[in-house]
């Protein structure tokens, strides 16, 4: 050991060097620094001293015994790595030398790879010690006539499996790992992190702060869960009975797999298997051989080791599981570290609510991928789904399956608002295309009544949670028409403050009811289609959800350049299927066929906008002929006399009369029922849409789908 100053010193420092032979430069550069450069810093200089431990220093008490290991002699004679307050790990192309299995074992009774590995679990083992790892990014050189290239590659194949615990999903490394290229840009970062942790440790008014970044450092530094016993478990099962792969292979990849090495044997196994060949020790072991990765396994028996410890086949689809989970452990550890480093990270160019949504999106993608999937099951388990869902209509005649709009022919046109289903409602401008929409949401939330699901789980019994995401119009507008139709005063009225006494009183009155509604309204007047996903799954875990309405879908912004509304619309539809929601999407039609009087809206005008409708369970148009019947009073032409211009300007104040306060909503389009139009009351003052009187709706008006 090399120290520079009494260690009685207040501010002494331990520094233990740990590092294979390969990066003797680097180490000589930290002794440096340690015993020559950093005491006499100009801000350090009289207030730190370093004790240097390494066992290969020349003035080392430590003893080089060459009948022990360097780990045996500092655990004779000098300081372990967890009693000293800093320690710096340093590697390139090896671990280090292997160490007696016997003496040397972790907890859970699996052997260290090197001295070095030792060295490292020993030091993080301390929470209160600084650990330094450096590795150099310099790609290390192998002579294919080297006579120690097999040892050669099995001590990089170490080092990688050792650095995988600092690797995050996407292959970056997190911030327990620092690389550096050359040995001036290594002594550069040591300086600058050794510094950082010496003002940290010298103040002791941040000694809160520092011990908050030392959890979260030790956090990204965590022993990833695995389990190799169980993967070699269920390899061996494999090698033995390739029967035992078919229980696993639906959900099961190479990835899944902790070690490296099992998950390329688990892919050629697989691979195998899936042309219809045999997987056994023989006929794996000529695939192997070409894989630089898997050479050793071929060489030490490794094979036949895994065929002896065969678990029966039965237990193939809990090892794999358990495989499955922890590798999903890992990922939540990889993502976790990844928050931690972002946070403490003041430099990051990610605003904190920007860190907020981006790991928002990534846990539920990642809960996503981590559910159990789905697969091929028996015709009976469809069968009773729909014997079930008949018999619970037979016994409640008149109940509907989906979610209840208050619109009553609606509703027996859709049998409600079915859970999961897209409905696209289209529409030109100014036909009250966000004001139906309000209405709906305001007739679902307004009925809502909580219920016990088949899983025990809250759910509704009646109507619905519902989430408004209004880019067309701010929250406020959106409130004011709700607002409006529960209490019958003037839209306008409410928004100019131009009420009556009892007018207000009723404001107040509907306003108190209004505010419990389970109803949730966004405004973000340019959402992508990511932050909506990313928003609507967090209020379906948080509150549930039964409706979900975007309005509209031309302003919400697609992923990538590439994608059109019918890759926006694809997306929602799965957004519904994932949520086991109804989504209700607004869409936007123009006027392209107003000139020729075609006001009326088709198909045919969203195949203009290029707008499929296949994703689409329903598509429904909403029409309002009076709003175009104002703009159509008859101009006297020439030559015409009064008689002629009366009888057409009656006319039009007939038809005017007849449309006055009528809205039609058009189902074009249902793949579970029948079509036809639904007639509408439409109070503009008020916002309201409600329902036609039934003695004037003709039935007749309704159509079953070819």
């Amino acid at each position: 050991m090399v120290s520079t100053l009494d260690p009685s010193q207040k501010n002494h420092y331990r520094v233990f060097l740990s590092s294979p032979g390969d990066v003797t430069p680097e180490r000589e550069i930290a002794r440096e620094l340690l015993t020559k450069e950093l005491p006499y810093d100009p801000l350090l200089k009289g207030k730190v001293s370093f004790e240097v431990v390494s066992w290969d220093d020349p003035v080392s008490p430590i003893p080089l015994v060459a009948t022990i290991s360097p780990q045996e002699a500092i655990t004779r004679f000098g300081p372990s790595p967890s009693k000293c307050d800093i320690v710096i790990v340093i590697l390139w192309a090896r671990l280090g030398t292997h160490l007696d299995l016997t003496k040397y074992v972790k907890l859970n009774g699996e052997r260290y790879n090197s001295g070095t590995e030792w060295e490292f679990e020993d030091a993080i083992a301390n929470k209160d010690v600084e650990v330094l790892v450096y590795r150099r990014t310099e790609e290390p050189s192998v002579k294919l006539r080297d006579s120690k290239i097999t040892e050669r590659k099995k001590q990089l194949r170490q080092l990688e499996r050792f650095l995988a615990r600092f690797q995050n999903s996407d292959g970056s490394y997190s911030r327990g790992l620092i690389h550096y290229d050359s040995t001036s840009s290594f002594k550069a970062r040591l300086t600058n992190d050794l510094k950082y942790i010496l003002r940290e440790k010298m103040n002791p008014e941040d000694a809160k702060t520092r011990s908050e970044q030392r959890e979260a450092l030790a956090a990204m530094m965590l022993v990833p869960p695995h389990d190799f016993e169980a993967e070699q478990y269920l390899l061996g099962s494999i090698l033995s009975k390739n029967d035992a792969y078919l229980r696993v292979a639906e959900y099961l990849t190479a990835e899944h797999f902790a070690d490296p090495l099992h998950g390329r044997l688990f892919f050629w196994l697989s691979r195998l298997i899936d042309y219809g060949q045999v997987a056994n020790v023989s006929s794996i072991k000529p695939y192997i051989e070409q894989d630089k990765d898997l050479m050793e396994v071929g060489e030490t028996g490794y094979l036949e080791r895994l065929h002896s410890i065969a678990k029966p086949t039965d237990e193939a689809d809990q090892l794999g599981r358990t495989i499955r989970d922890l590798y999903f452990r890992r990922r939540l550890l990889d993502l976790g570290g990844e928050m931690i480093r972002q946070a403490v990270d003041t430099n990051e160019a990610k605003t904190a609510v920007d860190q907020i949504e981006a790991a928002e999106k990534q846990l539920s993608h990642l809960a996503n991928i981590g559910r159990t999937m789905g697969g091929l099951a028996p015709f009976r388990s469809a069968l009773s789904e729909a014997v079930a869902s008949a018999e619970a209509s037979y016994l409640n005649p008149g109940q509907l399956k989906g979610v209840a709009t208050g619109i009553f022919e609606l509703d027996r046109l859709l049998n409600g608002l079915n859970k999961p289903s897209l409905i696209l409602l289209a529409g030109r401008e100014a036909m009250g295309k966000t004001t139906l929409a309000a209405n709906l949401v305001f007739n679902v939330a307004s009925t809502y009544r909580e219920g016990v699901g088949s899983n025990s789980q809250p759910t509704a019994a009646e109507g619905g949670v519902v989430g408004f995401f209004s880019m067309q119009s701010s929250s406020e507008d959106v409130a004011t028409v709700i607002l409006a139709r529960r209490s019958s005063v003037a839209i306008e009225g409410i928004r100019k403050g131009e009420l009556r006494a009892d007018g207000f009183d009723r404001v107040l009155s509907a306003n108190s009811v209004l505010e419990e509604l389970p109803l949730f309204l966004d405004d973000t007047p340019t959402l992508s289609i990511n932050a909506l996903k990313i928003r609507a799954r967090r209020l379906k875990r948080t509150q549930g959800l039964s409706l979900l309405v975007v309005d509209n879908l031309q302003l919400l912004k697609a992923s990538s350049p590439k994608e059109d509304f019918n890759d926006i619309l694809s997306q929602l539809g799965s957004l519904a299927k994932e949520l086991d929601t109804a989504l209700l999407v607004l869409c936007e039609m123009p006027d392209v066929s107003a000139s020729k009087g075609a006001y009326r809206p088709d198909l045919d005008a969203l195949a203009e906008m290029r707008v499929s409708t296949e994703k689409c369970d329903a598509v429904l148009f909403l029409y309002r002929e009076e709003h175009y019947l104002a703009h159509m009073r008859p101009k006297k032409r020439v030559n015409e006399n009064v008689l002629e211009f009366n009888a057409r300007e009656e006319q039009w104040q007939a038809r005017c009369s007849e449309a006055r306060g009528k809205a039609e909503l058009i189902v074009v389009s249902n793949r579970h029922g029948p079509t036809g139009t639904v007639p509408l009351l439409y109070d503009p003052l008020i916002g309201k849409f409600d329902n036609w009187s039934p003695r004037e709706y003709d039935s007749a008006s309704v159509k079953r789908q070819a």
